[in-house]
Formats: structure tokens, sequence, C-alpha cells
């Protein structure tokens, strides 16, 4: 991606617009088009110059694909990174170095635990801030949809309801800000940290309430899944 081909797609303020639409999850055109108050035509337009710098991908839903008809097509944002630094920012090399370092100097369980320990804090720490930012009294699944999922889509990695009944939540993230140490490393990223947060936010939130992880990026799934569950 040559930097002055990013500067030239991003100056338009319709792609701005659409980029920001696509960080509260994955849109069809006709959504997309509804949300920037364009025509589904100028719509397809930039997300052709978006999707050629890999800034967008497109994907078929799932359930359309056992449908009778033309398929429904949602867009998503893409994984590249856009860094606009410079020096361009070397953090995953940092962070490579850190995990290298720590699996070579200790056992793996001190690792482990860890690891284990940064999950717990970091999701405490958010579902307090949460529950203290909304004046939360008692999380039910209407109040973990509305605070937590919005928190996701702020985070950045575009949460799709996907279940939501009295008792439970399943939804999806389709942009994994850990994906490439994921990758590499998905015991300890994905299996011991990330595990380990899911399950600390929800039981700071209530000490009843279950996360479970369904599907995963890191373990060759197309996008992350994640059950919550309250009790009866």
């Amino acid at each position: 991606m040559r930097e002055e081909d990013l500067l030239r797609t991003l100056s338009s303020s319709a792609r701005q617009r659409i980029l920001a639409c696509l960080t509260r999850g994955p849109r069809d055109v006709e959504a997309i088009a509804q949300e920037v108050r364009l025509k589904p035509t100028t719509v397809r337009y930039h997300l052709l110059s978006l999707m050629r710098l890999g800034l967008v991908d497109a994907h078929q839903e799932l359930q359309e694909l056992e449908r009778a008809g033309r398929p429904k097509i949602l867009y998503r944002l893409g994984e590249k990174q856009v860094s606009l630094t410079f020096p361009k920012r070397q953090y995953l090399h940092l962070v490579d170095a850190l995990i290298g370092h720590l699996q070579a100097s200790l056992d793996s369980q001190m690792v482990n635990e860890i690891f284990t320990t940064i999950g717990k804090e970091q999701g405490r720490d958010i579902a307090f801030d949460l529950t203290l930012k909304n004046d939360v009294e008692r999380w039910t699944p209407d109040l973990f949809c509305k605070y937590y999922i919005d928190f996701l889509r702020e985070y950045g990695v575009q949460p799709e309801l996907v279940q939501r009944t009295s008792r439970e939540i399943v939804y999806r993230t389709y942009n994994c800000p850990f994906k490439e140490m994921a990758i590499k490393y998905p015991k300890l990223i994905c299996d011991i940290l990330d595990q380990a947060f899911h399950d600390s936010v929800c039981r700071s939130m209530d000490p009843r309430v279950r996360s479970r992880r369904i599907k995963c990026v890191a373990h060759g799934e197309p996008y992350c899944e994640h059950s919550v569950e309250w009790p009866e």
C-alpha cells in the first residue's frame, strides 16, 4: 500500500464516512447507503476504491448461502492496518520480542500465570469502568448489548450480535486487535489471555454470568464468537 494512494483514497469525506460506518459492524450496500446518506451506486464506487487498498473486505452472509436467489454481500473493515506516521511504528516486533524473552526466561506455567493475570485485570477494569460510566446497578443481557457491545464497536473489533434471548447473548467479532500475535501464539493470546479477559469481564459484572468461546480466528475460524449466559 503506497502512502500516496492511501492519502488520495482517504481524502474523500464519503469514504471516511463509509469506514466509520463499518467500524460498527458488517453492512450491505443498502445499509451503508442509508447510514452515510449516499446513493447505493455511489457507495459501491467508493467501496471498490477501499477494497483495492485492502481497507474493506467483502463476504457473503452465511445465512444467505442457504437461501435461493441472489446472496447478500456484506462489507467489513479489512485486516490491513493504516499508519501515516514516520517512521512507522513497530509495536508488533516489540511485543513479539517481549513474549519470546518471557518464554525463554520463565517456565511455561509462570508465563501462563502472567498472561492470565493480565487478562483478568484488563477485564475487571473494563467491567468496572462500564458499570460506573453507565450507572449500572445490575447487568442484564439487554444492558450487556447496549453498553458492552457498543464498547466493542468503539474498540474497533466489529462486533455482530448473532443471538439474543433473556438468558444468553451470542456475538461475533471480525477484527481481532491482536490477530498477528494470536496467530503466532494462539494458546497464550487466545486460550489464556483472551479467555481470562472475557471470563473476568462477565464475572465482574455478575459472578453468576459465564462466558464461553465458540470460535476463534487464531484457530482457523473466519471470526471469533462468544456466548455469554445468565442464570435462570
